[in-house]
């Protein structure tokens, strides 16, 4: 049977962990969290399976945390970035580095769909989308205007994110993003 055990990191409180869907056990991971103030976010990476954790670099600025991570491959990545930063970092050489997006609106969520080349971020504006790995952006349109902190697509068109609001807590899309919709949920 599987055992916990808690692992010392930085101290900072954490928001985000992820680590890359690799052959064999997981080894390479990252997690995320507070900053602000004269402190970057945290980002640190793990190459053993979380038993120990290294800082990275972070050249995105000074804000506040990190709440969730997304890769393309093994070397390319993107973190969500909330309050007073660049909304998005991304990493190309592996989580060794990370630097900001061109994307300029705190974000909760970000989700890169490996079947469209679609990179998905949320913020409390709605959902914006990049075809060029972060470079440019997109407003979803028909989007949803609530804060979405989770993202997961079965295939290249279908997916859904979720939201802390009680009363549509899921959306979903069924065209790769490009729109979405409430998903009614019956909780009876």
């Amino acid at each position: 049977h599987a055992q916990w055990q808690l692992l010392t990191t930085s101290g900072q409180t954490l928001h985000a962990v992820y680590f890359l869907d690799l052959p064999g056990p997981p080894r390479i991971g990252f997690i995320g969290g507070d900053g602000g103030g004269e402190v970057p976010s945290t980002i640190e990476k793990t190459t053993d399976g979380g038993r120990t954790w290294k800082y990275v670099t972070n050249n995105g600025g000074n804000y506040t945390f990190i709440l969730d991570f997304s890769f393309k491959d093994s070397m390319t990545g993107f973190a969500a970035v909330q309050q007073d930063g660049p909304g998005c970092l991304k990493t190309t050489d592996g989580g060794e580095t990370w630097n900001p997006c061109h994307y300029y609106n705190y974000a909760n969520g970000v989700y890169y769909n490996a079947g469209n080349g679609g990179l998905f971020l949320s913020s409390d504006a709605g959902l914006s989308i990049s075809w060029d790995e972060g470079e440019t952006w997109s407003e979803i349109q028909n989007s949803i205007y609530d804060e979405r902190f989770g993202f997961a697509f079965s295939d290249a068109n279908h997916g859904i994110t979720t939201s802390w609001y009680v009363d549509d807590p899921w959306s979903e899309t069924t065209d790769g993003g490009k729109t979405w919709q409430y998903l009614s949920v019956d909780s009876t």
